[in-house]
């Protein structure tokens, strides 16, 4: 009964991800105009009679596609933009432990591949955040795979997106943290030393507070009504310690989006809805230790690639909630880092054989029965 359960979650898998490739390329074709605005300028990027009319960051994804030859065919860059995100998921569930879902998961994998198919179905700089995440999902073990994620948020912030400097110091932290705390005060004390840190930081470099990134974007776009989504800061110009709880408590509103929850529309409302469901299953397992890792050098890959993605998310949403300018952007921002959310599945986490300093607890209830995860005759996960 559970060996034929676990095939049919495999089929389900299959055609997820083979359906969203497969649409790809049509994708773009049907998508409102808005959803289009990076890939308009990635194409006069591309472009060398037009590429000084649009944003310098623009450039470096532009040469990716160039160097890849897929620069002047939209449909092309639709499919290979998707079929590493396709790989990355596959990578992330992993093919066995996929088996035991519950149909919880499976309706996660579903929105996630869903969210992928509209933002990364068309020319996107987000290619180039969904390289980082493929370093996490597919990179070696050790340091050597620690070291390829932190050079690849160094090469992104310097010639992309400046903030990912900061992400990849964050990672770092984050990444010494998890591994060895299991309280879940760290999720607070990390956030307020970190904005702490960066508020003299940001004065100096901005001349503003830890919201005045964001508010200078905000500033030409406060009166359109193109921008319903739009994110505005609390106490923008705060410093101190008012401008530290000003940061932390816009960083819980980029994990639970209030405004978009209660905004009566049906569509900010779902957006919320996702928002908030793909930051609780970030959240879940830091808070009951689930990453943490006592014994790395015989922890299973999969618990290495759990640590490493609860990291590298926590660094991102840290980010986000001093840079995003809109929770539109924010979704589109996350979308190729989908694959890391859900590494952090209670089935992607889950795996056969392992020492019980490391195994997970049998009273969590977001685990499967002890019979589900005992060590399986049939092989240990990848």
């Amino acid at each position: 009964m559970t060996r034929t359960h676990g095939i049919g979650n495999q089929v389900v898998l299959v055609l997820l991800v083979g359906g969203v490739v497969s649409l790809a390329p049509l994708v773009r074709a049907v998508l409102p105009e808005r959803f289009l605005l990076d890939d308009g300028h990635l194409q006069l990027a591309m472009d060398p009679a037009t590429a000084h009319l649009t944003d310098s960051s623009f450039t470096g994804a532009g040469t990716v596609y160039d160097l890849l030859g897929v620069d002047g065919s939209a449909p092309l860059a639709s499919l290979l933009n998707l079929a590493l995100f396709a790989v990355c998921v596959l990578a992330a569930l992993g093919w066995n432990r996929i088996r035991e879902a519950r149909a919880w998961e499976l309706c996660v994998v579903a929105a996630a591949l869903m969210i992928g198919l509209v933002y990364l179905g068309q020319f996107s700089k987000e290619l180039l955040t969904l390289g980082i995440g493929a370093l996490v999902v597919l990179g070696p073990r050790g340091r050597v795979g620690d070291l390829a994620i932190l050079l690849g948020c160094v090469a992104y912030g310097a010639a992309v997106r400046p903030y990912w400097l900061i992400i990849a110091a964050l990672f770092v932290l984050w990444r010494l943290v998890l591994a060895r705390t299991r309280s879940p005060w760290a999720l607070i004390g990390v956030p307020v030393l970190v904005y702490a840190a960066l508020q003299p930081a940001f004065a100096v470099a901005l001349g503003g507070g830890l919201q005045s990134a964001r508010e200078s974007v905000n500033s030409v776009r406060v009166d359109s009504d193109s921008v319903a989504s739009l994110i505005v800061s609390p106490l923008p110009d705060a410093a101190g310690p008012l401008g530290v709880l000003a940061a932390l408590v816009m960083l819980v509103l980029m994990a639970v989006p209030v405004p978009l929850l209660v905004s009566l529309s049906p569509y900010h409302m779902a957006s919320g809805a996702v928002i908030l469901a793909f930051w609780v299953l970030v959240v879940a397992p830091v808070v009951r230790g689930r990453v943490v890792l006592r014994r790395e050098a015989a922890a299973p890959r999969g618990r290495i690639v759990a640590l490493r993605a609860a990291s590298l998310l926590l660094a991102f949403l840290l980010v986000q909630a001093l840079f995003e300018p809109d929770y539109g952007s924010a979704l589109k921002h996350l979308a190729p880092l989908l694959p890391l959310v859900l590494a952090l599945l209670p089935s992607a986490r889950r795996y056969a054989g392992a020492d019980t300093a490391d195994a997970p607890d049998r009273a969590d209830p977001t685990s499967a029965p002890a019979a589900a995860i005992a060590p399986r005759t049939e092989g240990t996960p990848a």
